[in-house]
């Protein structure tokens, strides 16, 4: 049996993965490929493969060299979380002229979030983050900085319909489905049950943070809902999520952004940023 799971960056595609090859309970073995650009293993080959696969542009991937897996999975999740995710994960990416200053700066913005969660939209959080791979942008008229948050906050919206199209026949599966462990269509398409943790090997560590959803809403500031639905509102009207509004925003409830799972959580991904430049693991 071939397995490929498709989907955005910060969508859970590692957990699922690691899901899937821990269940795994047939007797051949399981060749497992972490984000390959391309399937090379030649059509009469028969190995039992697992295969994690980034969306991304088209020119990203061979997505067409897919086709021939039987069982392909497509991952979804709501693109206000993925948001976030990405957001905080991105000091891992950043590039090496970011220097500690340029660290502090964002962590002193997202500390006043945590402090009190409204008074930083979460526009300006995108922004800086904005800064530190294009630093120019701060000199740019704000309609500029508008255009440029725009794109990256919706970013990923044409590369998924253009895999889903591509792919042509996929089971689509919901992050917020599998961390509620409602798995049992994907056991049906599948043919096997999937009884067995999540638990990601140690060298992928730092992609897990809070493997749990809905805090979008704590994130978001009433400032925020405006440009959320014109980035996000075509991707989660198809995807079955709420939509974005004034009156379903928080329910009454204040807004709380845990520590562990914001600032705890860069700390420890600029350590690891820091170490892997310097050429460390």
């Amino acid at each position: 049996m071939r397995i490929a799971i498709f989907g955005l960056a910060k969508s859970g595609t590692t957990a699922l993965f690691f899901k899937i090859r821990n269940s795994w309970k047939r007797d051949e073995p399981l060749k497992t490929l972490f984000e390959p650009n391309a399937l090379a293993i030649p059509r009469n080959r028969r190995d039992s493969i697992l295969a994690k696969v980034l969306i991304g542009p088209e020119s990203y991937a061979d997505y067409s060299s897919f086709l021939p897996v039987e069982k392909k999975i497509v991952l979804v999740r709501d693109p206000r979380d993925r948001l976030i995710s990405r957001v905080l994960y991105h000091i891992f990416d950043a590039p090496p002229e970011v220097t500690e200053e340029g660290f502090q700066s964002f962590r002193r913005l997202l500390s006043a979030k945590i402090e009190d969660p409204d008074s930083v939209p979460l526009y300006d959080l995108v922004l800086e983050t904005l800064y530190h791979f294009s630093p120019h942008l701060k000199h740019k008229p704000l309609e500029d900085k508008r255009r440029s948050m725009l794109r990256f906050a919706g970013q990923g919206r044409e590369w998924q319909f253009f895999v889903e199209r591509k792919l042509v026949r996929f089971e689509r599966i919901r992050y917020e489905d599998f961390i509620d462990e409602k798995l049992a269509s994907l056991e049906a398409y599948l043919g096997f049950t999937l009884d067995r943790s999540a638990e990601v090997d140690a060298e992928y560590a730092r992609v897990k943070r809070s493997s749990s959803y809905g805090h979008w809403v704590s994130w978001f500031t009433p400032e925020d809902l405006e440009w959320c639905q014109e980035a996000f509102g075509e991707c989660i009207q198809d995807h079955g999520y709420a939509p974005t509004n004034a009156v379903t925003h928080r329910d009454g409830s204040p807004p709380v952004i845990p520590r562990e799972t914001s600032l705890d959580y860069i700390d420890d991904l600029w350590k690891r940023r820091n170490k892997r430049l310097l050429g460390g693991s």
